[in-house]
Parts: structure tokens; C-alpha cells; sequence
């Protein structure tokens, strides 16, 4: 049996901060990808599967991702048995990569807080005004 690692939503962005080569796999449907996807995934669909798996490097990183983390497990195994020697599900899938994201965008740093601090400018909680237009 072909092996693959399940990983967090952060081991998957240090994959990719260092491996520029790597291949992030989107394998929701085509709604939900375009409607959101991370900016660096390609959407896997049954047109470019094939390919992928017969004309990509072996020792690539493949990443992929679907909603919740389930079915990706079944696609890492795949990508891993037809050779691929560093195959990773993203555990929670798309919708703890996305909470990541909007976690990561609405929180201010402790810089950037000091800066509003001290020009008086009002500090309204981002977080409450993201997730009322959710």
C-alpha cells in the first residue's frame, strides 16, 4: 500500500512557502472552486487527471485538498500509488483552509494595533464586520 501524510492547513502553507513546484490539487466541484479556491490550486477534475498523473514529476509535492478533508485521502492515495513520492491531504479541507485565511486576514498584528493606537483612530473589531458579510 502506497503511503501519503495527512496535514494541517499550516504544514500545507510551509509546503508551500518551500517548494515553488509544488502541485496544489482543488478537488471540489467546479462551483465551489470557482466561487473560492486558494490562489496557487488547480482545480482536478476528470480532464486533467489523467495527465497529471502520467506527465508530472514523480518527486513533486502534491497537496490536495477537497471540502472536508475525506476525500482527499482517497485522491492522495491514488497520486501515491502511481508513484508520487510526497503525496499530503489537508486535514479539515477547504473550509479549515478558508477560517485559516480569514483568521489570518482580520486579526491585526501587534504593530499594526500600536499604529492605530497611536493615531487615534477607532479600532472596530474586523473580525465581527467579516463575518457579517458572511
Amino acid at each position: 500500500m502506497s503511503k501519503f501524510k495527512r496535514i494541517s492547513v499550516d504544514e500545507a502553507e510551509w509546503l508551500l512557502l518551500q517548494h515553488e513546484n509544488l502541485l496544489l490539487l482543488d478537488m471540489r466541484d467546479m462551483n465551489a472552486y470557482c466561487r473560492h479556491h486558494h490562489p496557487r490550486a488547480l482545480h482536478l477534475n476528470d480532464m486533467n487527471m489523467r495527465s497529471l498523473l502520467k506527465h508530472s514529476p514523480k518527486n513533486i509535492h502534491v497537496v490536495i485538498y477537497c471540502y472536508h478533508g475525506n476525500s482527499s485521502q482517497d485522491m492522495a492515495r491514488l497520486f501515491a500509488d502511481f508513484g508520487f513520492e510526497n503525496c499530503y491531504s489537508v486535514d479539515g479541507g477547504f473550509d479549515a483552509w478558508r477560517l485559516a485565511l480569514v483568521q489570518s486576514v482580520t486579526l491585526p498584528g501587534e504593530s499594526l494595533q500600536r499604529w492605530i493606537a497611536a493615531r487615534d483612530l477607532p479600532q472596530s473589531p474586523m473580525p465581527e464586520r467579516v463575518e457579517a458579510r458572511a
